[in-house]
């Protein structure tokens, strides 16, 4: 998220200023909104897994793989999961490995 945002930072698509507030809100979201995963032996395997079939590239697999995990937590709390992502080859493997997907830029 941060890398993202950064990156529209720096290509002048949104002002700094903007993206400076934007990165707090998410870091602070972060510690009270959102479940860490950690990359294990089991999200690496995942990982390699959907690489494989979905042809996605190295980082895009993990961060699939840890939406599986997340999933699982979710599930196991009665809480509902939604995979975010804004890149249209990874929600199209996500949705075909059945998980919820939002994209952000879909929305006005």
């Amino acid at each position: 998220m941060v890398a993202a945002l950064a990156r529209r930072g720096r290509a002048g698509g949104v002002p700094l200023v903007d993206v400076a507030r934007a990165i707090a809100d998410f870091r602070a979201d972060l510690q009270w909104n959102y479940r860490i995963i950690e990359v294990s032996e089991a999200v690496i395997s995942a990982a390699m897994d959907v690489a494989q079939r979905h042809a996605l590239r190295g980082y895009d697999s993990v961060q699939l793989a840890a939406g599986f995990a997340a999933r699982t937590v979710a599930q196991l709390s009665g809480m509902p999961f939604i995979f975010v992502s804004s890149d249209r080859e990874l929600n199209a493997a996500a949705a075909m490995e059945g998980l919820a997907v939002d994209d952000p830029n879909r929305h006005p």
